[in-house]
C-alpha cells in the first residue's frame, strides 16, 4: 500500500502502480511508472486477433447466424409469415453467413481466396449440418445436401471477393 492509502478505490489504484499494471478507465489506458503517469489510447494497446483464416472466418459467420436467426425470429414474431416458410430462409441465410465467413477468410489469408472461403463454407455446412442432426434429428435429405453445397459455394465466392476487397 501507498502511504496513506485507506479508501478502497484508492488503494486498488496504488496496487496496480506499485505492480505496474495497466489500468483501464474508459477509452484510455493508465500504467503508473515511477510516480508518473502515462496515458495510451486504447488502440497502441494490444489486442487479440485471430490469426488463422479460417477460425475467423467461422467466428464472423456464427456472428452472422446470430444476426440472421434474430432477425428470422422478428419476421416470424411481427409479421404474418409462417413457419412453413421458413427452410427457404433459412437456407439463404446459412448461404449468407458463409459468404461473410469466406469473405473475412479471404481478406485474412490476402491470397487463395477461394480455397479459404470454400473450406470456411464447408466446415460450417458440415457443422450446421452436425448440429441439426444432434439437436433435432434431421435427416440427411437432399434439402441438406443443398445448404451444403450452397454454403460451400458461398464461402467460395466470399473469399474470392475478401481477397480483392480493398483494405
Amino acid at each position: 500500500m501507498c502511504r496513506g492509502c485507506t479508501n478502497s478505490p484508492v488503494a486498488a489504484i496504488c496496487l496496480i502502480a506499485q505492480r505496474n499494471l495497466p489500468l483501464r478507465v474508459a477509452a484510455k489506458t493508465f500504467r503508473i511508472e515511477e510516480g508518473e503517469l502515462q496515458v495510451k489510447a486504447i488502440k497502441e494497446v494490444p489486442r487479440l486477433r485471430i490469426a488463422s483464416p479460417l477460425l475467423s472466418g467461422l467466428m464472423y459467420a456464427a456472428l452472422w447466424l446470430l444476426g440472421c436467426t434474430l432477425l428470422m425470429a422478428g419476421l416470424l414474431y411481427f409479421s404474418g409469415m409462417q413457419e412453413a416458410q421458413l427452410p427457404g430462409y433459412v437456407s439463404g441465410a446459412h448461404a449468407l453467413c458463409a459468404l461473410a465467413g469466406g469473405f473475412v477468410s479471404g481478406k485474412r489469408a490476402q491470397r487463395k481466396g477461394w480455397s479459404h472461403g470454400i473450406s470456411v463454407g464447408l466446415v460450417y455446412g458440415l457443422a450446421i449440418v452436425l448440429i441439426g442432426f444432434l439437436a433435432m434429428d434431421a435427416a440427411l435429405t437432399l434439402r441438406t445436401l443443398i445448404t451444403l453445397a450452397a454454403a460451400a459455394l458461398a464461402g467460395a465466392a466470399g473469399g474470392m471477393i475478401g481477397v480483392n476487397a480493398r483494405a
